[in-house]
């Protein structure tokens, strides 16, 4: 989709994209019109892992999960799919399929339809949800496998899974109709000891990205514009972060989006009503669990860590110098629980 009408307001400066009010929203809106990049294939490729073995790795098990979600969704289609609580997967397959409009070819003449009477957005963010939960099954089954195998370190793989949390609400931008049926969701990244579901809200340096949702054009160009704004709550909880994920869902299609400091860029359509469409979002979340941390927007160099004697937060930095006696490059670690620079 693209992003259509949305006039110029004022310059904008990156150092002044936090502040409040009106000025904040114009600047939202100049950002979308102008530094806002569609269509660009490269998005999604940027969360595909570095090295070559896990990159192989993350590229079958998104063909596996595309396939095995297809198989469910022939079985349901056809009258075959269980869909009562005993096999997680096929729960979830069950929850994703009136959402895609899938139909099944019967034969030459006629389709078996599945497809919900309304497509509203809190119709699809619990079909969304179960998506990224039916990927993040397989993506545990596969890495506790291939960590028997010692062929891969569970330590640098994570699960995406959706978080639950009433107090999330989304930031409407000033001018826009805030009556909209805009629905916000989150996902996070949690360890591999955890259960598979829905999580409560975790603390804010293990947020991945924020979805937005909406039913028609019109909200998505107000997605696009919330979504926008809301990334900056990121870069006030996450020091560490170089840049961050978003996601876009209107109706049947899906967006993903990378913000930078003074750019952003979105990706094709990924559309659930197709095959193509599905894996094409199966494969960002695998490579979202499967990559290292740089590629997901964090700065190795800053790691999150906890003082449990005060009970606070803080962050370990990593400043490399050169030692005074030989000349050679060390690495320092310094503790601040502040915001740096």
């Amino acid at each position: 989709m693209a992003i259509t009408q949305l006039p110029a307001q004022v310059s904008f400066v990156a150092s002044e994209f936090g502040s409040r009010g009106d000025a904040e929203d114009h600047q939202v809106r100049w950002f979308v019109k102008h530094r806002l990049h569609i269509d660009c294939k490269a998005v999604c490729e940027l969360a595909s892992p570095d090295a070559a073995a896990t990159r192989e790795m993350a590229t079958k098990l998104a063909k596996t999960i595309a396939t095995d979600l297809e198989a469910r969704f022939s079985q349901a289609a056809g009258g075959k799919g269980k869909g009562n609580g005993n096999d997680p997967l096929d729960t979830c397959a069950m929850n994703i399929l009136p959402w895609t409009g899938y139909s099944k070819p019967t034969n030459t003449r006629s389709k078996v339809d599945i497809k919900p009477s309304v497509l509203d957005a809190e119709y699809i963010v619990p079909c969304y949800e179960s998506l990224l939960l039916f990927v993040a099954h397989h993506v545990k089954a596969f890495v506790t496998q291939q960590a028997k195998a010692g062929h891969i370190n569970p330590a640098n793989c994570r699960l995406i899974l959706p978080v639950t949390d009433e107090n999330m609400e989304t930031a409407c931008v000033n001018g826009i109709d805030d009556s909209k049926d805009l629905v916000r969701t989150i996902c996070g990244m949690f360890p591999f000891d955890f259960t598979v579901s829905n999580q409560a809200a975790p603390a804010p340096h293990l947020l991945v990205a924020s979805a937005e949702i909406a039913t028609s054009q019109d909200e998505f160009e107000e997605a696009v514009l919330c979504l926008t704004k809301e990334t900056k709550a990121f870069y006030f909880t996450q020091h560490n972060r170089r840049f961050t994920w978003g996601l876009t869902v209107c109706r049947r299609n899906m967006c993903s989006y990378v913000f930078g400091g003074d750019s952003a860029w979105s990706s094709r359509d990924m559309d659930v009503a197709s095959a193509s469409g599905r894996q094409a979002f199966i494969s960002l979340l695998v490579n979202w669990s499967l990559c290292s941390v740089d590629r997901l927007g964090f700065d190795p160099s800053i790691r999150y860590a906890f003082d449990n004697d005060s009970g606070r937060p803080y962050f370990e930095i990593d400043v490399h110098e050169k030692t005074a006696s030989t000349g050679e490059v060390s690495s320092c670690t310094y503790f601040s629980d502040r915001c740096v620079g």
